[in-house]
């Protein structure tokens, strides 16, 4: 296993070099205008793909600014879809320039079988300020997690500290 650090939104992802990539970072992908992702995908363990989105804040739900909220969450969700929708289209050699940046493991991957686990991780968050963001998440975020068959458990929102705790950051 090759280590690989990835910094984003201040935090320093680890990562193995060998399982992930960076699908923010992909040329072929930054060229599509209007297209967001999150920070990076990766395999961990047997069949599971992860895919990480990276914030240094979060707006509150209830607090000076309440419309930015719904405008933040609609983001998050457009980054996660839109890199399920990417690594499954790569998957099927339908954008052969994604495919063949992808990792050797993720090339020789069966997607099919992928079990997804969504994780945003907010810096800098208290712990009782994640459950608001993590509901309206799972509630606007259901009908894709329906036809992917994610299970609302495999969407995570954390904060720094509990992302160390699961070794996603040093």
């Amino acid at each position: 296993m090759s280590t690989k650090r990835i910094t984003e939104s201040g935090m320093a992802f680890v990562a193995d070099g060998d399982t992930t990539f960076e699908i923010e970072k992909a040329g072929c992908i930054n060229g599509m205008s209007g297209v967001k992702t999150a920070e990076f995908v990766s395999l961990t363990g047997g069949s599971t793909v992860r895919i990480v989105e990276a914030k240094t804040s979060a707006p509150n739900p209830e607090g000076i600014e309440p419309a930015k909220f719904p405008i933040y969450i609609r983001d998050i969700i457009e980054k996660f879809q839109n890199s399920i929708t990417l690594m499954n289209v790569a998957a099927i050699k339908r954008r052969e320039d994604i495919y063949e940046i992808l990792p050797n493991a993720m090339q020789k991957f069966h997607w099919r079988k992928a079990e997804y686990k969504l994780f945003l991780v907010i810096k800098n968050h208290r712990k009782e300020w994640l459950l608001p963001v993590s509901d309206a998440l799972k509630k606007e975020m259901k009908p894709i997690l329906k036809c992917w068959g994610i299970p609302d458990s495999n969407l995570k929102v954390i904060n720094e500290d509990i992302a160390r705790n699961l070794q996603l950051i040093d």
